[in-house]
């Protein structure tokens, strides 16, 4: 593909976000692809989280709707960007407003859940509303999972064919790399399994607890817990851990730079999260071979255990299911091979994306 310039729009950039996480990642495959790449987040960065991102040309923005929509609108024209990505919904709707002024650029709009999740602050009728507008304007819409390519469809009316599955880019030699050097000087002497992610309600950290505490009564040899992640509902699971008494069981461990060494030594992963687009991190523990438990929540571990081949899959919410197949798989994980997560690489999803770029 001839080289253009690609912009990515964020709300935030939060520091242990999946979707984050995602974007570098394409955004390193496309640079390395021969293209320039450049940010723009419509708010203040962090010290930490500028770290990450400083790799890239970027520009933050506050204020108000109209005066964040001026200012990438003058940032799209300025920087002459031939294709504009859009992750989470508030930079979509900066992307849709800014294309009804300026249509010299290709608008690409991710999303990466469905419409009816409960900590987003659009309503499920509202969301459907837009995705209709945003369809029925032409722009190019880009679900992470086939199976939320469906959802968004069967909610769209207008232009179905303008919405594209491509796998979000998360296997590279770097994890792989990574995961046998603990480079954040990981410290646990005990085997035990982990779970990764966000601490906040859509991750269901809450409900894994129960679980894992109705586990350590069917099989007090169980390993230990620990979770990986920051966020707003620390304070609260670590509350609900000690009135469950699971003291000395479960550890909380923190934002990790590298939680592959830890996945990679874990004796198997624990997916508790209420509803995904794609769970990065469950096709990171896919990739790394890790026994994998997780919850058939909407959208993805379905699609990515294949059916339950890979790893068990439990009824979304059933804690008590989710107990027992931790207990499960702690006698008879289940094994697969090193290529399973291949479909996620890098390359194969920025292929899929220069698709939608050129309209193939």
């Amino acid at each position: 593909m001839k080289s253009k310039k690609i912009l990515f729009v964020h709300k935030d950039f939060v520091t242990s976000g999946g979707v984050e996480r995602v974007t570098l990642n394409l955004a390193n495959q496309f640079r390395e692809d021969g293209h320039k790449v450049s940010f723009f987040i419509s708010s203040s960065l962090t010290e930490q989280e500028v770290e990450i991102i400083n790799d890239f040309d970027y520009v933050t923005a506050t204020g108000g709707f109209f005066a964040k929509v001026r200012k990438l609108s003058s940032f799209i024209e300025r920087g002459k960007f031939d294709v504009v990505v859009g992750a989470k919904e508030q930079a979509n709707i900066l992307i849709w407003a800014c294309y009804l002024k300026n249509r010299r650029f290709t608008p690409v709009l991710a999303r990466h859940c469905a419409f009816d999740v409960s900590d987003q602050k659009l309503s499920p009728r509202m969301l459907k509303l837009l995705y209709n507008v945003y369809a029925a304007s032409g722009i190019k819409i880009v679900s992470v999972s086939k199976a939320l390519q469906d959802y968004i469809r069967d909610n769209t009316f207008f232009n179905k064919s303008k919405v594209s599955y491509c796998p979000n880019p998360v296997v590279s030699d770097k994890i792989y790399h990574l995961a046998q050097n603990n480079t954040e000087n990981f410290q646990f002497n005990e085997p035990y399994y982990c779970s990764v992610g966000r601490l906040c309600e859509q991750k269901g950290f809450d409900l894994l607890l129960h679980a894992y505490a109705q586990a350590k009564q069917q099989n007090p040899e169980l390993p230990k817990l620990v979770i990986v992640g920051e966020g707003p509902d620390k304070e609260s699971l670590e509350a609900l851990s000690r009135s469950l008494g699971l003291e000395g069981n479960v550890f909380f461990a923190g934002f990790n730079r590298n939680p592959y060494f830890i996945m990679k030594h874990s004796e198997g992963f624990i997916l508790s999260s209420r509803h995904e687009g794609l769970p990065t991190v469950l096709i990171e523990a896919l990739a790394l071979q890790s026994a994998i438990v997780s919850f058939d929540c909407p959208t993805g571990p379905k699609e990515i255990l294949k059916q339950g081949e890979l790893g068990y899959l439990v009824e979304n919410g059933n804690v008590d299911a989710l107990a027992r197949s931790i207990v499960k798989a702690y006698k008879a994980p289940i094994k697969y091979a090193a290529t399973a997560a291949s479909e996620y690489g890098y390359k194969v999803a920025a292929e899929q994306y220069y698709k939608v770029f050129s309209g193939a």
